[in-house]
C-alpha cells in the first residue's frame, strides 16, 4: 500500500489540473500507468480504486492542483 501512495503522489505531482468543485475534477476517470508497476488508477467522487482496492479519500483543489487525502488507514 505505501507503494501505491507513493506512485499515486507521484502521478499528481506531474498532471497539472483545474477544478473548481469537491470532486475530483478533472482527475476523475480511469488513468493508466506503464512502467514498473503498470496499474489502472479509478477516481471517482470520495473514491479512489487501484489493484481493485477502493479506498475512501477526500480532494482538495488548490489553484491547478488537486491534492487527494486517504480518510482511511
Amino acid at each position: 500500500m505505501k507503494h501505491l501512495c507513493s506512485i499515486t503522489l507521484i502521478l499528481l505531482s506531474l498532471m497539472t489540473l483545474s477544478a473548481c468543485s469537491k470532486g475530483p475534477g478533472d482527475l476523475e476517470g480511469t488513468w493508466r500507468l506503464e512502467g514498473v508497476v503498470p496499474m489502472t488508477i479509478v477516481y471517482r467522487h470520495n473514491e479512489e480504486e487501484a489493484m481493485g482496492i477502493i479506498s475512501r479519500v477526500s480532494y482538495k483543489h488548490h489553484g491547478n492542483d488537486v491534492l487527494v487525502s486517504y480518510e482511511s488507514g
